[in-house]
């Protein structure tokens, strides 16, 4: 017989009446806790109101998630040592202390579109011509298409209408330009530009950046073309 058991054995002349708690589980947060007469003494906080459980000496903090399975249930049991009387509480040989629950991981904020495929691209804006950028670095949308394997790094230049603009994503405004070339069945009509800058829907602008191909920002999110770091002529 282990000391659990002959204290239950003992308990048994104090309080009344005496009943197997084999089928009750008892979960959630140690709202008080001490010890007394070689015993650890847990109040928890469930959602259906506080239980008194006693266990062997156990290490617990208040705020602690734990989970037990007593094995006896006593009513109006009278401790000596405590000098308290209590309606009634639950004796269990262990109490499992639970891990807290895991963190959720912040949310992932990505780019506001993908580019590279026509079903994802802004819709072409019917009738737009925009006049290429004077200036040795211009070119139209569907020229940056066409030639971004050695535009690849290189900083460029380009005229075109904003069509869209999601301001700070990823600590940065994403904004679609067109200027009337490439094809819409393809998305090489539209292109998407990073900056500080916010232009506003409509607007002309005129944007100077660096040039990536193929940038992959995970989760399907992948770029034929983005111009980075763009700044307002």
């Amino acid at each position: 017989m282990n000391r659990f058991q002959a204290a239950v054995g003992f308990f048994l002349a104090l309080a009344t009446p005496v009943q197997a708690a084999s089928s009750v589980t008892i979960s959630g947060t140690v709202k008080e806790t001490f010890d007394s007469g070689g015993y650890t003494y847990v109040q928890v906080a469930t959602p259906s109101g506080s239980e008194w459980v006693a266990v062997p000496p156990t290490q617990l903090s208040v705020g602690q998630a734990v989970s037990v399975k007593p094995q006896m249930e006593m009513r109006d049991f009278k401790s000596s040592t405590l000098k308290r009387t209590f309606a009634h509480i639950y004796f269990a040989e262990s109490l499992a202390p639970q891990a807290p629950a895991p963190a959720s991981p912040p949310k992932k904020i990505l780019p506001p579109t993908h580019q590279g495929s026509g079903s994802h691209a802004q819709a072409p804006v019917a009738g737009l011509r925009v006049s290429k950028a004077a200036a040795a670095d211009a070119a139209t949308i569907a020229e940056l298409y066409a030639r971004r394997g050695e535009l690849e790094g290189k900083t460029v230049c380009v005229r075109a209408q904003v069509t869209k603009v999601s301001p700070q994503i990823m600590d940065r405004n994403w904004i679609h330009l067109q200027d009337g070339t490439g094809d819409p069945r393809d998305g090489s009509h539209d292109l998407t530009v990073t900056s500080k800058a916010l232009p506003a829907v409509k607007d002309i602008v005129t944007m100077r950046g660096v040039l990536r191909k193929d940038k992959d920002f995970g989760s399907g999110y992948r770029y034929a073309v983005l111009i980075e770091e763009a700044k307002l002529q």
